[in-house]
C-alpha cells in the first residue's frame, strides 16, 4: 500500500494540497485583519450626530463613574431611546 502511494506521488500531493489550503488561509486572515484595523482607526471619526451624542454620554459617564460594565448594554440603551424618540416626533 505505501508503495502504490509512493509511485503514484500520493503523499507529495496531499502535501502539496495542504500548503496552498495553508497559504490561502493566511492570506484571507491577513486581509480580514488589514480591513478590522482601518475599521478600528476609523471609528472615533463618525460625524453622523447620534454617534457623536453617544459617544460623548459614554465619556460623561466614564467620567462620573469611572467605568462602565457593559457598553453593549450602554449604547443599545441610548440607540433604543433614540428611535423610540425619532418615531414619535415623526408620527407628529
Amino acid at each position: 500500500m505505501l508503495e502504490l502511494m509512493l509511485d503514484r506521488h500520493v503523499i507529495y500531493v496531499l502535501m502539496g494540497m495542504s500548503t496552498f489550503a495553508g497559504v490561502v488561509s493566511k492570506v484571507v486572515v491577513g486581509r480580514t485583519l488589514r480591513k478590522l484595523v482601518a475599521a478600528a482607526e476609523s471609528m472615533g471619526k463618525s460625524n453622523h450626530p447620534l454617534m457623536r451624542l453617544v459617544r460623548a454620554k459614554f465619556e460623561h459617564t466614564c467620567m462620573i463613574s469611572e467605568k462602565v460594565e457593559n457598553v453593549g448594554v450602554f449604547v443599545d440603551k441610548y440607540l433604543y431611546e433614540y428611535l423610540k424618540w425619532s418615531t414619535v416626533y415623526s408620527s407628529v
